[in-house]
């Protein structure tokens, strides 16, 4: 794979920052370590990514593409997505140009991952890769009661996930690429449903090697149980659901939830919070630094993540980098990601029937040191499985699946298919011209 070319689009990249900009950074350095030489194309102006990508590894060219910006006078759903497909329509054209100037084996659309909004260059003629990508997960209707206040948001994206098959960047994304990679069932299931088959499964975030812990986080027997919960408080991440289980759990044993974070559902769980706290059976530090954050992991003895949607979930693959044991909801993201030897994994019924069985788990771990100690060298083996250099060589692989059976010029043969469905040629056109739709973003091709 050394002498191939991969262009990689990111519109978010920065060795430090938000989610999809720090993973893709962390992708770029794991790729370049094992020698693929990359062009990566990224928006050095997106707000997510303030800190900006450090100095390009070797054999890495980075091309910041930044296009004209436009006025905010509509929504922020919407300026975003405009926004976003007039980069896309730029990138689009110097991606050509590219490809006229020397020999690209494969483009690979990293970030955004979104389904909604696909990808623009997906009909070029290298084989193409979309992924990770989420946009596949819903809300549970049956939690409802939880989410008061943003319900009408949720029932809206409900729709839009439900609706995907009507979306033409999405089926225009679908049907011409060569793979997609999904970073959970939810999101897998929804892109077969589109017509292609073309889809492998692949976990949205990593670990890097040297944060590793040698050893998973020390259990100790005596004292309470400390639960860890870590995210930013919005409804959907169901805070009132680890409150009301840590308080049914504390009748039957000794248990302090650390609350780490900040946002607002804060305001509506305010006095609750404070009520518990009296109680002493959760201790509230708000928004806290990576350094407060880094003693909370290593002081804790489980991680609890209850999140009603989520595609992936960074305090899960944090916890595998501790050897950190979880209780978690057994759905979307946070399924993929952990197994049954290092969390308990309760499924989705009621709101009350997740709270019984929140608190039970917490109640037997905290009454099952041996357990916990098992699960945290479990968490701790799944974590050296997810590093970043483990999951370029998966990445490696799955080009090499692709690029190997690319058509001889000679014969114009056709790749080999994948899962039984034929790949676009090499050369022409990719099975057609890009739809009207997206003709009135992209500028007329040389």
């Amino acid at each position: 794979m050394s002498e191939r070319h991969v262009i990689l689009i990111c519109h978010s990249l920065a060795t430090d920052g938000g989610s999809e900009a720090k993973m893709s950074w962390s992708w770029v350095s794991a790729l370049a370590k094992l020698g693929v030489r990359l062009t990566v194309f990224y928006n050095g102006a997106d707000p997510t990514a303030v800190e900006g990508p450090g100095d390009p590894p070797p054999g890495v060219e980075l091309v910041d593409v930044r296009s004209r910006r436009i006025p905010r006078v509509v929504p922020v759903p919407v300026y975003t997505a405009i926004d976003y497909f007039i980069w896309q329509s730029k990138v689009r054209r110097l991606v050509k140009k590219r490809l006229r100037q020397g020999s690209v084996d494969l483009i690979h659309h990293l970030s955004w991952g979104s389904l909604n909004y696909g990808s623009l260059l997906a009909d070029l003629d290298p084989p193409f890769v979309m992924g990770p990508i989420g946009g596949g997960t819903r809300f549970p209707i049956a939690y409802r009661q939880l989410v008061s206040t943003t319900w009408n948001y949720e029932r809206l994206r409900n729709r839009l996930v439900e609706s995907v098959a009507f979306n033409p960047f999405a089926r225009f994304t679908m049907r011409k690429a060569d793979l997609v990679i999904a970073s959970n069932a939810e999101t897998q299931h929804l892109i077969e449903h589109l017509g292609t088959t073309r889809v492998s499964l692949m976990m949205d975030d990593g670990v890097a090697e040297a944060d590793l812990r040698p050893h998973p986080v020390a259990q100790q027997s005596e004292g309470p149980l400390r639960l860890l919960w870590v995210s930013r408080m919005l409804e959907f991440k169901a805070l009132e659901l680890s409150l009301d289980a840590v308080e049914l759990a504390a009748k039957e044993c000794d248990v302090v939830l650390d609350v780490l974070g900040d946002g607002p559902d804060r305001s509506r769980l305010a006095n609750r919070l404070v009520d518990l706290s009296a109680l002493g059976i959760v201790a509230d530090h708000g928004w806290v630094d990576r350094q407060a954050m880094e003693d909370a992991f290593a002081s804790s003895h489980v991680l609890l993540y209850n999140s009603l949607r989520d595609n992936g979930s960074a305090p899960l693959h944090e916890a595998t980098r501790w050897g950190l044991p979880a209780i978690v909801l057994d759905h979307q993201g946070p399924a993929q990601i952990t197994d049954d030897q290092w969390a308990v994994k309760i499924p989705l019924t009621t709101p009350q029937g997740s709270v019984d069985g929140l608190a039970s788990a917490i109640v037997n771990l905290a009454e099952d040191v041996d357990a916990r100690r098992r699960m945290g060298a479990a968490a701790l083996r799944a974590g050296h499985c997810n590093t970043w250099g483990e999951r370029a060589r998966r990445l490696v692989e799955l080009y090499d699946s692709i690029t190997d059976d690319r058509p001889r010029e000679d014969t114009g043969e056709r790749r080999a298919p994948i899962n039984g469905h034929p790949s676009k040629a090499v050369s022409g056109t990719g099975g057609g011209p890009m739809p009207r739709f997206a003709g009135q973003v992209v500028e007329p091709e040389a």
